[in-house]
């Protein structure tokens, strides 16, 4: 014998393997998924409700004074407050005229903004005594602020 053991060299254990992650970290992302989901519902509701308490105080406002003017001013400010929280402010701040009218109908639920509704709203807040629709107006207003479209424009 010439004194060597047949002894095999030492063999390390493989690496530890990042996948799949420990359940842990599955419940952490489960948790996380909830709460961004909560907080969004939460933040789509709080926006409608204030636009809608808004919308409200500008028809309160229009039974005491009778301004249509005042009233469609007031109504094309709420609707681009509205969009501009829902959208990117390059889509919707340089908007005007029928190119602001075709974005509400693209993002609303129907084509809310065309007709007398339309020129209401364009042309009220600049002409003294426009025998437009107010009510009509309000009534547009109101449904495309309940039906408030998300940034993808489904409501």
């Amino acid at each position: 014998m010439n004194g060597e053991l047949p002894l095999r060299d030492i063999h390390l254990p493989d690496g530890v393997s990042g996948w799949p992650p420990a359940p842990g970290w599955w419940l952490l992302l489960a948790v996380l998924t909830m709460v961004t989901m909560a907080v969004w519902a939460v933040r789509r509701l709080r926006l409608r409700k204030q636009a809608m308490a808004e919308l409200q105080r500008i028809e309160q406002s229009f039974a005491e004074h009778g301004d249509s003017q005042r009233l469609a001013s007031e109504c094309s400010v709420l609707l681009r407050r509205a969009a501009l929280s829902r959208f990117p402010r390059h889509e919707v701040a340089g908007l005007t005229g029928d190119a602001w009218l075709a974005f509400l109908n693209q993002h609303g639920k129907t084509a809310l903004f065309d007709g007398e509704t339309a020129a209401t709203l364009l042309h009220a807040p600049y002409e003294k005594n426009f025998a437009g629709n107010p009510q009509a107006l309000l009534h547009a207003c109101r449904d495309w602020l309940q039906h408030l479209p998300t940034r993808g424009g489904a409501a």
